[in-house]
């Protein structure tokens, strides 16, 4: 029997996927199929499409070569619930550095909300450049060049806070 067609649709890795549902339905296939940890690292790949393939293109090697490594990987950034995503979004979107917080904590909380609600770096670095920092901390970043990454920004800010 061709097992094959039972294999869960393309993983794209956007807003309206239940992750944990997606990867319960995989591993059914896999146990059906009595693929081996080998034989999962080279076919659930193939099940990413769109956000999904470009996040898996840029994840470590080492990463890539652990089946254990891959689906923790994948559960962290996809494993959250909908509703999870949309609080993380909105308490990302009206998150601001408070008067009394150094530049590490408010970046560790600000990216791990963030990385919860499935926002792009693009997200983080306009997050700390424009919304998010009080006055004196955004004038110490300006000189940034474009295109921008969240760890140029902390850099920055580290630098202006004299960490």
């Amino acid at each position: 029997m061709d097992i094959s067609k039972f294999a869960p649709q393309k993983f794209k890795g956007d807003f309206k996927e239940d992750a944990k549902l997606w990867m319960f339905q995989f591993n059914l296939f896999a146990k059906a199929s009595k693929l081996t940890d080998a034989q999962i690292l080279e076919f659930l790949p193939l099940l990413f499409d769109e956000h999904a393939l470009l996040w898996y293109q840029y994840l470590p090697e080492n990463v890539k070569e652990n089946k254990d490594s891959l689906v923790t990987a994948f559960d962290d950034k996809y494993g959250t619930t909908l509703a999870d995503r949309m609080v993380a979004m909105d308490e990302a979107s009206h998150r601001r550095q408070r008067p009394d917080e150094s530049v590490a904590s408010f970046v560790n909380d600000i990216t791990k909300l963030a990385r919860k609600a499935n926002m792009p770096d693009q997200f983080l670095a306009s997050k700390f450049m424009f919304h998010s920092l009080p006055d004196h901390a955004r004038t110490a970043i300006m000189g940034l060049q474009e295109p921008y990454t969240p760890t140029d920004v902390e850099k920055k800010l580290r630098l202006s806070e004299g960490i």
